[in-house]
Parts: structure tokens; C-alpha cells; sequence
């Protein structure tokens, strides 16, 4: 299985065949192939005949899981990037050309960029919450809930935990304030 394949269903590949690839014998073997190989997946993902068939209605985006309506999504936005000379910071009073073309899309042009974006954003479609008891003392238990989109209680619960268990944590505090300051 290759790095790209793992972020996607069996029946996110199977829609790309379908709707790239109507005429397959055998779409069942064409989704061990995308598994399989990157460089086929990539060519899929970036083709603009996808990103067409998925705007053309509403349906469309809910067959998908989110991880492959971002990364069909990242593709096209590098796609973009490549036929302008500059991109469009919006503010509420103002509209402003940017010469960062070049910088952005040799950001995209990292595999491993954009896999971390995809797995990144997906992360935030769902909020997830869990409720760890912790003793206190004998006979008496505190519980903590923890929230994946909660950095105070990310924070605490990456200090109650073993310091080569935090990395994930950590992570998820990272994902957060990039996502955050980014939407805000």
C-alpha cells in the first residue's frame, strides 16, 4: 500500500475509477492498483475531469469520504497555481494581489505536504471527545474529558501521560493553532 492510498476507502478509489475510468473490466482490480501505485492515484487525483464531476451537484461530495474531497481539492488548487502568476489575500476592506505563486507551489509540489494537509484537514471534519478516569487517591477517581479540538485540555492531558506517549498530542496542539490561526 502506498503512503497516498492509506488516507482513502476501498469505495473512495472505487469512485475514482467510475467516474475517471467508466469503461474498466474489472474496477475491483483497478482499486488494488491505485493501492498499489502512487503515481497512477496522483495522475487521478489531479485530473480536472474530477474535480468538474464532483462540482457538478451537491450528491457528488457526499460519496466521498473527507479525506479524498481535500486532497481532490489540494490537487486542483496546485493545478491553479500553475496557470497564474499570483494569488488573492481577501480581508474585509481590502483585496490584494500576491506575488507568492512560486513559494506556494513548490510548497504543494512536496508529496508529503500534501498527504499531512489532507490527513490534517480531515481531522476536523468530527470533534472528538473522550473521558479518562484518573486516580486521585485511594477510593477516589477524577474525571478529565479531553477534546480533540480543546488545546487547554490537549495540553493537560499530554502532561498526564508519559513523555514518549506525547508526541500525538503535541501533534494534535500543532494542527490546531495552524488550523485556527488560519481560519481566523
Amino acid at each position: 500500500m502506498n503512503e497516498l492510498s492509506r488516507l482513502f476507502t476501498d469505495s473512495d478509489l472505487l469512485y475514482l475509477v467510475q467516474v475517471l475510468i467508466p469503461q474498466a473490466s474489472s474496477p475491483s482490480r483497478m482499486v488494488k492498483v491505485l493501492r498499489e501505485d502512487q503515481d497512477i492515484l496522483e495522475g487521478m487525483l489531479a485530473n480536472p475531469a474530477l474535480v468538474e464531476h464532483l462540482m457538478s451537484s451537491e450528491e457528488e461530495i457526499v460519496k466521498i469520504s473527507p479525506p479524498l474531497l481535500f486532497a481532490v481539492l489540494l490537487y486542483a488548487v496546485r493545478n491553479d497555481l500553475e496557470k497564474r502568476a499570483f494569488t488573492i489575500e481577501r480581508s474585509s476592506h481590502d483585496t490584494v494581489a500576491v506575488f507568492d505563486r512560486d513559494r506556494l507551489a513548490t510548497f504543494l509540489e512536496k508529496a508529503e505536504i500534501r498527504y499531512y494537509l489532507v490527513d490534517m484537514l480531515s481531522s476536523f471534519v468530527r470533534v472528538n471527545s473522550i473521558t479518562i478516569p484518573v486516580r486521585v487517591r485511594k477510593g477516589v477517581w477524577h474525571k478529565y474529558r479531553i477534546s480533540d479540538f480543546d488545546i487547554e485540555s490537549l495540553l493537560s492531558y499530554s502532561e498526564m501521560i508519559e513523555p514518549e506517549h506525547r508526541f500525538p498530542a503535541l501533534k494534535r496542539i500543532a494542527d490546531l493553532c495552524l488550523f485556527l490561526i488560519g481560519v481566523f
